[in-house]
């Protein structure tokens, strides 16, 4: 177990970079945002309920399972004796690829869509949404990059940092936040911007299957599945893009009780 002392600051990082999203949101928003209030009642729900989940399976967090692989020696990491940089560099590279395909494996296998939707569901798009996840795909996703550090031999710190890479691009790609359009044009060579994020939100199916970056852009890129824009509107008129599933009402998407139930309804 780590000592608290040790991961404070991957505490206070997360809730910095919510405030600075969340602020921003303010300052420039991309939308109107009808339903906000309510939708952060909703989203904390979510959160508390995924605090929960956590502290059950905290043995299977990727912290926990980058000291198990560490004690045992395990993973590709302990073949070579790289500088920490190196191992930091290498883990992000291959972390983030994983969680691509975890992200389009939730998209591709109806049984993992079930879950995924309930995050799809929201009909408005803002830094809360990041916190959008059923716990079911908290579980799923938790033992995952459980088993991809210990695959790694990632180092705590290493785990640690990755998994903060994973949470703040999400926060900031959820954001509902008008970037200037030069800058989002240069972040979006190398990071998922807010506006690139948002084409895979779309109502509309061909768009979902976009996208599926989280923190680099590459890797849609490399496979094919990256859509520069909506075609829902134009490029200049980022308010015209419509979000959420087009088979979930948004008075039922606000709705937390209905959200997590979500999974088990007929499809």
């Amino acid at each position: 177990m780590l000592e608290t002392a040790q991961t404070s600051w991957a505490l206070w990082v997360p809730i910095a970079i919510f405030t600075l999203c969340a602020f921003m949101e303010w300052v420039t928003p991309r939308h109107t945002l009808q339903h906000r209030n309510r939708r952060w009642i909703t989203h904390a729900g979510f959160f508390i309920v995924n605090i929960g989940i956590g502290r059950v399976i905290s043995l299977l967090s990727v912290s926990s399972a980058a000291a198990f692989a560490t004690q045992k020696g395990w993973g590709a990491l302990h073949v070579f004796n790289a500088p920490n940089w190196v191992q930091l560099l290498a883990v992000l590279i291959v972390y983030d690829f994983a969680i691509w395909t975890q992200h389009f494996a939730m998209h591709r296998f109806p049984i993992l869509w079930r879950i995924h939707q309930v995050h799809h569901s929201d009909h408005e798009l803002d830094v809360t949404t990041a916190l959008r996840f059923h716990p079911f795909e908290i579980i799923v996703s938790t033992l995952y990059k459980s088993l991809v550090i210990i695959a790694l031999g990632a180092p705590v710190w290493v785990a640690v940092s990755v998994e903060l890479w994973v949470s703040i691009t999400a926060m900031f790609n959820h954001s509902n936040i008008a970037l200037p359009r030069r800058i989002d044009h240069f972040l979006r060579y190398f990071i998922v911007t807010p506006d690139m994020h948002l084409v895979h939100h779309s109502t509309s199916p061909h768009h979902q299957h976009h996208n599926f970056g989280f923190g680099l852009t590459i890797w849609d890129r490399l496979f094919n599945r990256h859509l520069d824009m909506s075609e829902m509107g134009s490029d200049m008129d980022r308010a015209q893009q419509s979000v959420g599933l087009l088979s979930v009402q948004k008075s039922c998407s606000i709705s937390w009780r209905w959200s997590m139930l979500l999974p088990f309804r007929p499809v």
